[in-house]
């Protein structure tokens, strides 16, 4: 008896018997049922797929695949890392190459695991598989279709790429076994190192590696005879990034991948080519590189930021408003600063709560700072130094009236202004 392509249990079964002859089929009668149900099965029931063992050529295939590290809680400078690792292997050796990736299972990091694999193994193989990548294939066909940029990385190694096919669990087991024994061996060794944090990633990626190093020395023999088999690398490696073209606007930033970057304003209204990789933004003016930006993924379908105001702290100290307020409150600063703030923007201020909720519908970055508590600057950047002593040139001055009317305080910060 078939249900979605599984039998029904025999639970089942003496549950539809009770209820069909009540007090006659009760639990004692369940292992009895387990024997005759498992003697049908072998009997009568449905043929199994049969899986065909293979014999693997030296230098033949090569399996690749990713797989997330966040269960063994790693962090870099105490901020939990939240990532994944490529994981390259060699099916008749079990040569094996991991490397850290930031983002996903982009042609960036897929371009950057399997050629910094290959030139470490120092030669090519027939064929890599991989299971169904969204970096490698088109998903939504159902015909093997591959990207265009992957194409051209397996036509450049001269290497034949397949996947497996949809469904066929076992067919990744040559992969997705030694990812969970990977997994193991560093958690093992995380423990006997008594850390999970990491001052950078440079330094998990070496940790990583000497794992790794471990691993392949296990495989030294039968890696030496695929050696032999291994094709020629070429002279050089080919692009492991993305390219794409963007304008810088009037806030000195590039959009990329649904996050905003800030760039030195020096640019703006300038064409710069951004080359894409996994954990960083190569910024290209002309030919020259201009500057180096730390990637940042935005979370799912949302937007996100990056800002460094250094690029843009010298615009934002040579403007000033100011405006008179009946009282300092969310609905008050709505009313006389709305439309004032670029996206984008910071707002800075003290501790008083009204601007929180300002700063949430303006869909701003705030930085506040508890001055009280002795906290002037945020980031060692963020701080409303400027203001205080705005303030105090303006108290400085207002006081030779020894006494100014409210109504007229106006003209007075007008006249302040244009002296």
């Amino acid at each position: 008896m078939g249900l979605i392509g599984v039998y029904i249990q025999p639970i089942t079964l003496l549950d539809k018997l009770d209820e069909l002859f009540p007090g006659i089929y009760d639990q004692s009668k369940l292992r009895t049922l387990q024997r005759r149900v498992n003697k049908w099965l072998a009997t009568e029931g449905p043929d199994k797929e049969v899986i065909f063992r293979q014999t693997h050529e030296p230098g033949a295939m090569a399996l690749c695949d990713y797989t997330w590290m966040n269960a063994l809680e790693i962090t870099i400078a105490n901020q939990l890392f939240t990532h994944k690792l490529f994981h390259y292997r060699l099916i008749y050796s079990s040569w094996t190459y991991a490397q850290v990736v930031l983002g996903g299972e982009s042609f960036a990091s897929l371009s950057s695991g399997l050629q910094s694999a290959f030139w470490r193994r120092g030669g090519v193989l027939k064929e890599i598989r991989t299971n169904s990548l969204s970096a490698a294939f088109n998903n939504h066909y159902e015909q093997q279709v591959y990207t265009e940029r992957y194409q051209k990385l397996c036509k450049f190694y001269q290497v034949q790429a397949s996947r497996n096919n949809r469904g066929v669990a076992h067919e990744n087991g040559g992969i997705e076994s030694p990812n969970g024994h990977l997994k193991n061996k560093i958690d093992q060794q995380l423990r006997l190192r008594g850390s999970r944090n990491f001052d950078t990633m440079d330094d998990y990626q070496s940790f990583i590696e000497s794992i790794v190093a471990k691993i392949n020395r296990q495989a030294k023999s039968r890696f030496a005879q695929e050696r032999e088999a291994l094709g020629e690398l070429p002279k050089r490696k080919t692009h492991d990034y993305s390219e794409l073209y963007v304008k810088v606007t009037s806030s000195s930033t590039i959009n990329v991948k649904r996050v905003t970057y800030t760039v030195p304003s020096r640019l703006i209204g300038t064409q710069l080519l951004v080359h894409i990789h996994d954990d960083k933004l190569d910024v290209f003016h002309g030919h020259q590189l201009t500057l180096s930006l730390k990637r940042v993924y935005a979370p799912k379908s949302l937007r996100s930021r990056s800002v460094d105001y250094r690029h843009i702290v010298h615009s934002l100290a040579k403007n000033t408003y100011e405006a008179i307020l009946p009282n300092v409150t969310t609905a008050t600063l709505h009313q006389e600063l709305n439309g004032r703030l670029v996206k984008d923007s910071v707002l800075c201020t003290d501790g008083f709560r009204a601007y929180i909720g300002f700063a949430r519908q303006q869909d701003v970055i705030h930085k506040r700072l508890a001055v009280p508590a002795g906290v002037k600057t945020i980031e060692r950047v963020f701080h409303i130094q400027n203001v205080n002593a705005y303030h105090s040139r303006l108290k400085g001055w207002i006081n030779r009236f020894h006494g100014v009317a409210t109504k007229y305080l106006d003209h007075y910060l007008g006249w302040f202004r244009q002296r």
